[in-house]
């Protein structure tokens, strides 16, 4: 084994004299200084948090001194371990402070400032994003990095604590609930009902009183120093991109915050319980319909007690009772609901009148003003007929119309019969949402004719063919990963071939030849890069498979096709090898900081040609996970750190 010298790891944990060490603490030091791997999920995280809240529990059940726990600097190296990987985290706030460079002494000083109570948070980056199709933006705030350790510590606590207490109807951002589950929940339920009321909170995320997230917090936590840190992560505020002064509203929650989600959660949680406790009970009537007197009357005409009865008359009857409901449709003393909330959208499926309906959304307005502050947008808020479809989760649910449906089944006693079945509900892809979505996104265009016709993606032509592929390929791969569950998957085919022609397209821009066909007689039907082999991955099949993805978290692919790749200037990593140890596996292409000022004066105008160049190989510095890991550690030596910087070899730039 190499020698590396002490000063490169990580100090061990002080301790001051006279004062004993705390057992409590995560000894991460011990594991980094040994070197040895550790595999850190939210999952084992939270069964270490839940190993010790029940010594802070009080007697009246609240929690009390939990400041202990996210004040174990240990725990926080466990919190920076979760995401320092995590995209974004390494964005600047109002400041140049990342988490790069971070050292076990942070932790140190850090924890004695939650303990004091003398932790400041900065305000955030105010940035301000464009909606599609929409003139105003949505604000995201870029926080300091540093500081979403802290935050994912009190994330974690509290999820630990509101976890079993969240009811089965809530699916978003909570641990092995995702929206696959929701949607299950819809393909072998929805078909019972009738109407729908479709939830719509107006910004949610932006208007939930600061107030009322504490008041909520407080029922279940005592620990005044914990409630502190998080009404300070609230009125951090942000910089105006305006006026650039500080801003500290009283209401919101930070938006791109880990806290954000849970914090909304908690309050939502209040309109769970109202609509489970008071709301769903008084529409869960009866154990099943009363018969329908007009098939009783019919289909007395085929009894063979009726002395009237005749075989023509039978065959009229059967005709006619085989549409209508044997029981009635309007029994007013038969109920039955169902309601689901992912994140700030929610539905309340009722089987009943339309004015029942009418009545429930009018006391969840009520109840939402009045209990958490926010209002429910009554013009979004619509209510629907199951057999005229909606969307919820980017899927299209609909039931289809009553049918003579039927099938066989066996009796107790072994007779065949054929019965009517309930064909359940459709949960299928929004086909013509995509089209619109690829249209918006410069994927396809529709000339004089109407006709959808694909484009040259002109963003990637100047990157190299492998990484033109994997672009391509992300978007097809998103939109198979997320619509397993979808009725109509076969439709995903021609969305497919639409996005293969215009990766076709962009690859013919790039080597400048004529058309689709020069492309695929060149490459192959794959566009196949010869350097790497690397080719377009598409289905063979796409059978109707209803596959749900409950436990794992999914991505929706609308957001998947929107991902933009316009601030890349890295050509591939495929097949590259360590420049130190030359293994082949686990590369990681090493970023260099000042191909950032290249690519601001590429936005500017002002960049260059040779300076493009010289930042696109400059970035390109193969480093397998071992040696990428002790670089950003600072545990290299120094006759590799040379031979970083000496580093030319890069795969050929294609111009």
């Amino acid at each position: 084994m190499r020698r590396r010298s002490h000063r490169s790891s990580l100090k061990p944990e002080k301790v001051k004299p006279g004062k004993a060490k705390d057992d409590s603490r995560v000894t991460i030091a011990k594991t980094q200084r040994t070197r040895k791997t550790v595999s850190i999920t939210n999952e084992n995280l939270r069964s270490f948090v839940q190993s010790k809240l029940d010594q802070y529990k009080d007697v009246d059940d609240r929690f009390n001194g939990i400041i202990k726990i996210l004040a174990d600097p240990g725990y926080l190296q466990f919190c920076y371990m979760l995401i320092k990987g995590k995209p974004g985290n390494m964005s600047k706030g109002i400041t140049n402070e990342t988490l790069d460079g971070i050292k076990y002494e942070w932790f140190l000083e850090i924890s004695e400032e939650i303990k004091t109570g003398k932790i400041k948070f900065k305000p955030a980056r105010r940035v301000l994003i464009p909606k599609p199709g929409k003139i105003e933006k949505r604000p995201l705030w870029v926080g300091a990095p540093r500081e979403k350790i802290i935050q994912k510590g009190l994330q974690i606590i509290l999820e630990t604590i509101y976890e079993p207490k969240f009811l089965d109807c809530s699916y978003g951002f909570r641990p092995k609930r995702s929206t696959h589950g929701a949607l299950k929940k819809l393909h072998l339920q929805a078909h019972q009902f009738t109407w729908v009321i479709q939830g719509d909170i107006s910004k949610c995320f932006d208007k939930i009183p600061h107030n009322i997230i504490i008041k909520l917090i407080q029922k279940e936590i005592k620990c005044d120093k914990f409630l502190t840190i998080i009404h300070k992560t609230l009125s951090a505020g942000y910089i105006d991109p305006i006026t650039n002064q500080p801003n500290s509203p009283n209401i919101g929650t930070p938006q791109g915050s880990v806290l954000s989600p849970l914090l909304a959660n908690i309050v939502l949680h209040e309109m769970d319980k109202y609509i489970t406790e008071n709301i769903a009970p008084k529409f869960h009537l009866g154990t099943r319909r009363r018969g329908n007197p007009e098939y009783k009357k019919i289909i007395y005409a085929r009894d063979p007690k009726n002395p009237n009865r005749t075989d023509e008359g039978a065959k009229i009857a059967l005709k006619l009772v085989r549409k209508m409901n044997r029981q009635d449709p309007l029994d007013p003393n038969f109920r039955r609901n169902m309601y689901i909330r992912y994140a700030d959208d929610f539905i309340f499926l009722l089987e009943g009148p339309l004015t029942e309906a009418q009545w429930i959304k009018t006391e969840i307005k009520e109840f939402l003003y009045q209990h958490t502050g926010l209002e429910l947008n009554t013009e979004k808020t619509i209510i629907t007929h199951l057999q005229d479809g909606f969307e919820f989760l980017g899927a299209h649910i609909k039931t289809l119309k009553k049918q003579d449906f039927r099938m066989k089944t066996k009796t107790r006693t072994g007779k065949i019969i054929s019965m009517r079945a309930s064909v359940r509900a459709r949960v299928d892809m929004p086909t013509e949402k995509i089209i619109k979505k690829l249209l918006e996104l410069g994927f396809l265009k529709r000339n004089h004719l109407n006709k959808l016709l694909a484009k040259p993606y002109m963003k990637l032509v100047n990157l190299d063919h492998t990484t033109i592929l994997q672009f391509f390929n992300s978007k097809i791969q998103g939109l198979l990963n997320y619509y397993t569950f979808a009725g109509n998957r076969v439709k995903l085919f021609n969305i497919i071939w639409l996005l293969k022609q215009s990766a076709a397209k962009t690859l013919a821009r790039k080597f400048k030849l004529k058309s689709m066909r020069h492309i695929f007689t060149k490459f192959g039907p794959d566009l196949t890069d010869p350097k790497t082999d690397y080719m377009l991955r598409t289905p063979d099949s796409l059978k109707t498979i209803h596959q749900y993805n409950c436990e794992t978290p999914q991505y929706p692919a609308l957001q998947t096709l929107e991902q933009d790749w316009h601030g890349r200037l890295t050509t591939t990593n495929i097949f590259k090898i360590c420049m130190l140890c030359h293994s082949p596996t686990s590369i990681e292409m090493h970023h260099v900081r000042t191909v950032k000022d290249v690519r601001a004066k590429m936005a500017s105008r002002t960049a260059l040609f040779a300076q493009w160049i010289g930042a696109v190989k400059r970035k390109q510095v193969p480093l397998c996970q071992y040696h990428y890991t002790l670089y950003h550690q600072g545990k290299l030596l120094n006759y590799e750190l040379n031979q970083i910087s000496n580093y030319t070899e890069n795969i050929k730039v294609d111009i």
